[in-house]
Order: structure tokens, then C-alpha cells, then sequence
């Protein structure tokens, strides 16, 4: 390789011993080797976000986060790992939990296992801890 100066003049040699060009899979790529995603799910449960959580049974409306994880976890869950969702909350106290002071991280399904089977469930589990 030549080397020049700025004003361009040769300013020397390098000679490599070895080169090689390393080209990175693209994502499609891992996926038909046989890798797989873990998808995750965090739900803001702070005193800030309150308002954001107004679950609507009977009219079916949903909220912001809801739409959130509908609309992201559609794209998302064809490439999660048998369709599993991990779903987490922090910032709230998790009280069908049991628990009475606010937690940095709790499992939105209750279980010791964060994982859903599905969207559905996932959606189930934040209506529950809301």
C-alpha cells in the first residue's frame, strides 16, 4: 500500500503479510443458520407514566403500551425463539405479587419465569399487573 503525505507526495510503503476481508451475515442470514431471537418486553410502571395505563375491557380500545406491544411484537415475534416473549415492569409496585414497596424489576406474568407463550398472553399479563 502507498502511503502520501498531504501534499502528495510518497511518503512510503506498507506491506501487508496477510489480508483478508471478513463480511458479517446480515440478519436474514443468522436467522436461516438456525439462530434464533429472545424477545423482551419492558413496561415503565413510574409515577410519570400513571396516566399511560388505563386498560379498556369492555370497549376493546387499547392504550399506548399496548398498541406498543402489538405493533412492534408483530414485526418481532415471527423471529422469537418458539414465539416466546419475555415481559418485564419497573418503576410499580407489583402487588398481585405481593409485594408492597416499588421493585426496579418484576415479571409482568407473576411467575418466576418472565416468558409468555404469545402476544395474547403477554397483553394478559400487562392487563393484570396494571
Amino acid at each position: 500500500m502507498l502511503l502520501k503525505t498531504e501534499s502528495g507526495k510518497n511518503a512510503g510503503f506498507i506491506k501487508f503479510a496477510d489480508f483478508k476481508v471478513l463480511e458479517k451475515p446480515s440478519f436474514v442470514e443468522y436467522l436461516k443458520s438456525g439462530w434464533y431471537v429472545n424477545l423482551s418486553v419492558g413496561i415503565d410502571f413510574t409515577h410519570s407514566n400513571q396516566n399511560h395505563h388505563n386498560i379498556s375491557f369492555a370497549s376493546g380500545v387499547r392504550n399506548d403500551y399496548e398498541i406498543a406491544i402489538r405493533e412492534v411484537g408483530k414485526i418481532l415475534q415471527p423471529y422469537a425463539y418458539k414465539q416466546m416473549v419475555a415481559g418485564f415492569g419497573f418503576g410499580g409496585i407489583p402487588d398481585y405479587q405481593g409485594e408492597t414497596e416499588v421493585s426496579h424489576c418484576f415479571t409482568l406474568n407473576g411467575t418466576s419465569d418472565p416468558t409468555c407463550v404469545g402476544l395474547d398472553a403477554l397483553e394478559i399479563s400487562y392487563k393484570r399487573a396494571v
